[in-house]
């Protein structure tokens, strides 16, 4: 974990800085989103290397709660 810290660190880092510059483009007046977090970007990756392992065919499909398909650790981890 020590190894990617850097790497989490540096992509919410530039996802942040990547928003606020948007946020400088737009002519209308929109109140800010918090800034994503090491911690939120962890669970964020996290996810994507789990669908790697359980690969479903439509993205909405991670997020059933039919009981068929359902998957606790999608929903749990980012709603």
């Amino acid at each position: 974990m020590l190894f990617f810290f850097e790497i989490i660190q540096l992509a919410a880092e530039e996802t942040n800085r990547h928003y606020h510059q948007y946020l400088d483009t737009l002519d209308e007046v929109q109140s800010p989103l918090p800034d994503v977090t090491v911690q939120e970007m962890s669970l964020f990756l996290a996810i994507i290397v789990q669908m790697g392992h359980n690969q479903r065919g439509m993205l909405k499909d991670y997020w059933w709660t039919h009981e068929e398909y359902f998957t606790a650790f999608y929903g749990n981890t980012m709603k």
